[in-house]
């Protein structure tokens, strides 16, 4: 049911997202995390940010980070999956 509950944090998603990049946090993660160029491989740094976002709008576990995430495709493109943010989440950080 569509109750309109919820929904005021979701306006400043965009918002969020352009603070980030424009401050650089998304080149400067994806500079110090792992890559790759194998087919299929999601970029950390766009994870983590895509995660963060989520949390923001209300987000309790990785399943309903992913929900919003797919909510918010024609934004901010692919959402990642549960068991992707699981990954990135459990990989041993560079620093």
């Amino acid at each position: 049911m569509a109750d309109g509950k919820r929904l005021v944090g979701h306006a400043g998603a965009v918002l969020l997202r352009r603070c980030v990049d424009r401050t650089g946090l998304t080149d400067a993660l994806a500079k110090v995390l792992p890559s790759s160029t194998v087919a299929g491989w999601r970029d950390r740094a766009a994870v983590l940010v895509q995660l963060a976002g989520a949390i923001v709008l209300g987000a309790e576990n990785l399943s309903e980070a992913e929900q919003l995430q797919l909510h918010q495709r024609p934004l901010f493109g692919f959402a990642a999956s549960d068991s992707t943010a699981r990954r990135t989440l459990a990989a041993p950080a560079p620093w």
